[in-house]
């Protein structure tokens, strides 16, 4: 395989992961970053890894999802995953190796969205019977990104050694990509509370700064678990994958859609899968699907609303 070849090879996998990029914004990206890794994968024979995280787990809400487990939802989802991991490997002998990375767990004692390492732990297995026929992709937790002889002992030292403190935090802050997830946090955590009777009891002020309080929380557990993530893998060349939008200042990181042909912000983390009449796929929040009168179905287990009328 000559020079010429291997571009060619690594420009026609960037196309099939450009395809698959989740850009709402019709942003044009640069490629030459991707195009680089890639092309060091393949002057070298060697299979592509790529590493992402996905997966979380179900939030503790019941007006926005089915159960603890995993539903119908992650198994489209990840459907399509490996669907571009079979275009990829259709025009690359060498394969590749898709690593999943899950920080359901790392959230854990930081914000009221998740408190059961339990339900946690559910989601996990279920989520790995999915994995069983796919000897290409591996999955990682907090008990394998950080060993320890308990949770406890694992949380423990992420919180004391990978959670940037206030200071690192303010500077990390200044991207705008970052402080619009931390306003997304903010969001997500205000419309979570509104179902907790307690909450809705304190004044607006109170809410507001408890709200802000658990985004904070949970963007340093975001960025520690980045740092987790990026120690586990130093010895490795990688490229990086996202499930949370990238905008093209993240030149060596591509933002990959959970569902075909939807380029939004939804994710099984939060919401259950949606069947349309026309055989379309979307997620929706368990709540807004009893209001429209979607029908709750099951497929091998799995359980999703489709729309009927």
């Amino acid at each position: 395989m000559n020079k010429q070849n291997e571009l060619e090879i690594a420009n026609k996998i960037y196309k099939i992961l450009d395809a698959y990029r989740k850009n709402p914004y019709h942003e044009v990206f640069e490629s030459s970053a991707v195009i680089n890794i890639l092309k060091y994968f393949i002057e070298n024979r060697l299979p592509i890894i790529m590493v992402i995280p996905a997966f979380h787990g179900k939030v503790e809400n019941p007006d926005y999802v089915l159960g603890p487990s995993i539903d119908m939802g992650e198994y489209i989802s990840l459907k399509h995953m490996v669907s571009m991991c079979n275009e990829i490997k259709e025009i690359y002998e060498y394969g590749l190796e898709f690593n999943m990375v899950h920080e359901g767990h790392f959230i854990l004692g930081q914000t009221p969205l998740v408190n059961s390492a339990e339900n946690l732990d559910i989601y996990l297995a279920d989520f790995r019977n999915l994995l069983k026929k796919y000897d290409f992709i591996k999955s990682y937790s907090i008990y394998e990104l950080l060993p320890e002889d308990s949770l406890e002992s694992a949380l423990k030292r992420f919180r004391s050694e990978y959670i940037p403190n206030e200071e690192e935090l303010k500077t990390l802050l200044e991207k705008p990509a970052y402080m619009n997830l931390y306003q997304a946090y903010k969001k997500i955590h205000l419309n979570f509370c509104q179902c907790n009777v307690d909450f809705c009891a304190l004044g607006s002020a109170e809410q507001k700064k408890r709200t802000k309080e658990s985004a904070k929380h949970q963007i340093q557990a975001y960025f520690g678990f980045g740092k987790v993530v990026k120690e586990f893998f130093k010895d490795k060349t990688y490229l990086r994958l996202s499930t949370l939008y990238k905008d093209p200042s993240f030149v060596e990181n591509i933002a990959i859609n959970y569902l075909p042909h939807l380029h939004h912000f939804s994710t099984p983390t939060f919401n259950c899968l949606v069947k349309f009449k026309d055989g379309n796929y979307d997620f929706i929040k368990k709540y807004v699907a009893e209001q429209r009168n979607y029908q709750l179905a099951e497929r091998n287990g799995l359980k999703y609303f489709k729309e009927t009328i």
